[in-house]
């Protein structure tokens, strides 16, 4: 017999004015495990959150913690810690009052509250801090505040909604590997709401890519990018994005481009490019290509020919926009390697078993 999910989502649904936002939810967390719900603004992610928390009420299905059904149990007795979008701190009060707040509507003895309030500000780093208030502090600080007042009261699940959204580029890539070190320190179980697709892919043991109100794949982050399920979580997970080429086949050929400007693969050269064998006695039809800019290649031998329409400088890569075959195309190579200029014509080939084949409505078929 399976063992009990640490927390279990089980077919949850909910409306707003007859708009299904969620749609049959149905997820099971395992303990210590850091979960990053991922997907497009309007999809439910945060949705979810909230129902986690207890600060709307699904219409339908149950939430289990621990084997106890929390569906009808208000925010206070969840034993769950919440870091919202905007931190909701209160500015009239020092750090040292804002982490200590759970504590105190808890009526723990001061003893109690000033030893928890030492161990997390050493942990969080907030040392030397705990007597400004939160106007003074930066928003890396305030967010460690946030962060720091959601562990204090030991919860058995924390909650974590956008917390790097307002945070600068360079701030957000430190702060993000500061809370997987503590979440890691601390074991404990932890569910995050994102848009940023770096972000889930760099935190989270396990992605779920929702759409719609609906759960698209889950899985390893590495597992998301290498072997998406359809077209759209392939071009959710990867940056660049990936590139997508419209081509037809007729039975025993591809063609890219048009009767103009073409090329023909044959069946065998394309399985050699295709992450997988496609279907057998596949339709002559049209369909789409899809290929990551890291999986191209410039190559003199190269069967494949592109216009430079322009040349980003990353530092590290450059990314080279291509024209080729009705299609705008990304190549990403190392920059040491990038001696092309705009409206150079390069050659340019895939590396083997990178080609993913959809069709028309985003269905993987190879």
């Amino acid at each position: 017999m399976a063992a009990t999910p640490f927390l279990s989502v089980q077919h949850v649904e909910k409306s707003f004015d007859n708009t299904p936002v969620l749609l049959d939810m149905n997820i099971d967390v395992e303990k210590g495990e850091f979960v990053v719900l991922l997907g497009p603004s309007g999809c439910g992610k945060t949705t979810l959150l909230r129902i986690l928390a207890g600060l709307i009420e699904a219409e339908e299905g149950r939430i289990m913690l621990e084997g106890n059904d929390l569906s009808r149990t208000p925010t206070h007795n969840r034993e769950i810690g919440f870091v919202f979008q905007r931190y909701a701190l209160f500015p009239h009060m020092t750090v040292r009052e804002n982490i200590s707040y759970g504590l105190k509507i808890r009526k723990r003895d001061k003893q109690f509250i000033r030893e928890k309030l030492a161990t997390i500000v050493d942990l969080l780093e907030l040392g030397g801090l705990e007597e400004r208030k939160i106007s003074e502090i930066s928003g890396g600080q305030q967010q460690r505040v946030a962060l720091a007042r959601a562990l204090v009261i030991e919860p058995k699940l924390l909650l974590l909604d956008e917390p790097l959204s307002n945070l600068d580029a360079k701030l957000r890539a430190s702060v993000r590997v500061n809370i997987v070190e503590i979440q890691k320190k601390l074991g404990i179980t932890t569910i995050m709401v994102t848009h940023d697709q770096i972000e889930a892919m760099t935190m989270g043991d396990r992605i779920i890519l929702m759409n719609e109100g609906k759960i698209q794949q889950s899985g390893p982050p590495k597992e998301l990018y290498a072997n998406p399920k359809d077209r759209f979580v392939s071009e959710f997970i990867g940056s660049p994005k990936i590139n997508t080429l419209p081509t037809t086949f007729d039975g025993t050929s591809f063609y890219l481009g048009n009767s103009e400007n073409s090329i023909t693969i044959s069946l065998t050269d394309m399985c050699n490019w295709l992450m997988t064998t496609p279907p057998k006695n596949l339709p002559a039809n049209n369909y789409l290509l899809g290929i990551r800019p890291e999986s191209m290649r410039i190559a003199s031998d190269g069967m494949f020919l592109a216009t430079i329409a322009f040349l980003e400088d990353c530092g590290a890569d450059t990314h080279l926009h291509l024209k080729a075959y009705r299609s705008r195309i990304i190549m990403r190579i190392n920059s040491c390697d990038c001696k092309q200029a705009v409206n150079d014509t390069v050659p340019f080939t895939f590396l083997d078993k990178s080609l993913y084949l959809f069709d028309l409505e985003g269905n993987r078929l190879a």
